[in-house]
């Protein structure tokens, strides 16, 4: 995670292996193609291990530098909600 220039992971002790291989699979395509959907895709992993702060920021970036627009602006939006992160909420919504 820190040579993909990616936020440390939340523990992964215990976390089902289908889980850990799809944030580990979203970090390899990010790494070694530069593909900003592998973001949004981690940040569904963030998302769903409660690590909103992490959530958002993979989202937002995606946002920026995938193809999947629309559905990065949407959990964007969803998860800024979830912070209270009101405007930002509102921008990306």
């Amino acid at each position: 995670f820190e040579r993909a220039d990616l936020p440390d992971p939340p523990a992964l002790d215990g976390i089902d292996a289908v889980v850990l291989r799809k944030a580990l699979a979203a970090a390899s395509r990010w790494s070694s193609a530069r593909d900003g959907d592998a973001l949004g895709e981690l940040g569904t992993v963030w998302l769903a291990l409660e690590q909103h702060r992490e959530a958002s920021e993979c989202f937002a970036a995606a946002l920026e530098l995938g193809t999947q627009r629309e559905r990065w602006s949407y959990l964007l939006g969803a998860v800024c909600q979830r912070l209270q992160w009101n405007e930002a909420a509102l921008t990306a919504l």
